[in-house]
């Protein structure tokens, strides 16, 4: 071993390294440590940002399952009206039928009636009509 001088102040060196290379190893475990840290957090708020989007997503689409409910209600009521419109216009269609047969048979009679008058009206007035 060497002494005097010139050792201790080799020996000084060494430990003085030593001792600061083990304060910065101690500061970059803490940084790594601060960083992990940093990381876990930030993974956490974007976990309850996701669990808050996904929440209203399903919120989003059971609004649409009860919208989609009540559109089938009206589509079934509407073919249901739908339905009953076609029965009433078969209902006004009869009807309308019926009707054009009383007019026909108006016209038959107002035919016969006609026929009649004259015929009548000659046999009171034979006089008037040249044959």
């Amino acid at each position: 071993m060497i002494e005097g001088p010139l050792a201790y102040s080799s020996s000084e060196r060494f430990l003085r390294k030593l001792i600061g290379g083990s304060e910065i190893e101690d500061a970059l475990q803490r940084l790594d440590n601060l960083t992990r840290e940093e990381h876990r957090m930030a993974t956490a708020q974007d976990l309850g940002a996701t669990h808050h989007v996904i929440e209203r997503v399903m919120s989003v689409g059971n609004n649409v399952k009860g919208i989609d409910e009540r559109v089938q209600c009206v589509d079934k009521a509407v073919h249901s009206v739908d339905e009953r419109a076609r029965g009433v216009d078969d209902k006004v269609q009869s009807v309308d039928d019926r009707v054009k047969g009383v007019d026909d048979k108006m016209d038959v009679v107002i035919d016969g009636s006609h026929l009649l008058f004259v015929s009548l009206y000659r046999r009171l007035h034979p006089d008037r009509f040249c044959d």
